[in-house]
């Protein structure tokens, strides 16, 4: 097998093509990770194969984007070891960006009307297709901040910031479409609408609603192995999202950012993405009628193997 010595010292050439296209577009400090790919119908490549809920979009290493790097010989490293074929770009203030995911097929460019009507234009920055028809706008975060979190902000748009990532240009998306890069352009600042929709407690229900996070489930600081099952309490947590009318991705998205930041240890990537399965096969809900504990429960007992649900 041939290598090259270069930027990312030594990966096979044939093998990592699309990683030598995504670090191209990089932006220095930017943090890469290995992502799996689909094959020419769609299928992940992953051991999970058709049953794949995430297909040419998650991790291949234990952590997820945890495991991701700006140093380009940890780069390599980790796509010789944990190969993946589509490339992963682990976004927040370790590597500087904020991405705006807008999925015209839920609502995407509708709400994005609405909330630029509302709060201004988002400034002319990069942007990418994210290869299933949808758009990544990538800007710059902002300097003194924490934190900007991951999550939506309407139906069909998320933030994606700390806690989060994306897969970079030339990846090949399930649909077998392309990601790539629309306008080549330096990182705008992000708008302070944006972090303020992130970082406020307010959840968007279907029809445009907004709903304290005082009514979801309420998330201990920290969630250990042994006091409380983990894999539980993320599921709970999941099933409140769901009832909120969350879909499979956003769950996804906010499990993996609780993972991160609140499991110790952190659940493999693997196992979070089975409890956001779970919880979005369930009906989604408004969480005005039921509490989320409530339906949480209900949840909870049909997961349970060997569990009596026969009526009385």
């Amino acid at each position: 097998m041939s290598y090259t010595l270069g930027r990312l010292g030594r990966i096979p050439d044939a093998k990592h093509q699309t990683l030598h296209r995504a670090w191209s577009i990089s932006e220095v400090g930017w943090q890469l990770y290995p992502i799996y790919s689909v094959d020419d119908r769609g299928v992940c490549t992953c051991q999970e194969g058709m049953a794949c809920s995430d297909p040419g979009k998650h991790p291949t290493t234990p952590h997820g984007f945890n495991d991701a790097s700006s140093d380009p010989e940890r780069i390599a490293e980790l796509f010789a070891r944990w190969p993946g074929d589509n490339v992963g770009h682990k976004s927040g203030r370790a590597s500087g960006t904020v991405i705006i995911d807008v999925d015209p097929r839920n609502g995407g460019m509708e709400s994005l009307r609405r909330l630029q009507a509302e709060h201004g234009h988002l400034p002319p920055t990069r942007l990418h297709a994210s290869g299933g028809g949808g758009y990544h706008y990538v800007l710059r975060y902002p300097e003194g901040v924490m934190e900007v979190p991951s999550r939506p902000i309407g139906p069909g748009v998320e933030v994606k910031a700390d806690g989060a990532g994306v897969v970079l240009p030339p990846s090949i998306h399930a649909s077998g479409g392309k990601y790539e890069v629309l306008i080549d352009a330096p990182l705008a600042p992000l708008p302070w609408w944006v972090g303020e929709l992130a970082s406020r407690e307010l959840r968007v229900l279907p029809g445009g609603a907004e709903q304290p996070a005082e009514s979801r489930f309420k998330l201990p600081e920290n969630i250990y192995e042994t006091a409380s099952p983990r894999n539980r309490t993320l599921f709970d947590y999941g099933s409140s999202l769901r009832a909120h009318g969350w879909d499979h991705g956003a769950i996804l998205t906010e499990l993996r950012r609780v993972n991160a930041e609140r499991c110790i240890p952190p659940m493999s990537d693997y196992e979070v993405r089975k409890i956001a399965r779970s919880a979005a096969r369930y009906q989604p809900g408004n969480a005005l009628t039921f509490s989320p504990e409530v339906l949480s429960a209900v949840a909870y007992l049909q997961e349970t193997p060997g569990t009596d649900r026969r009526s009385d």
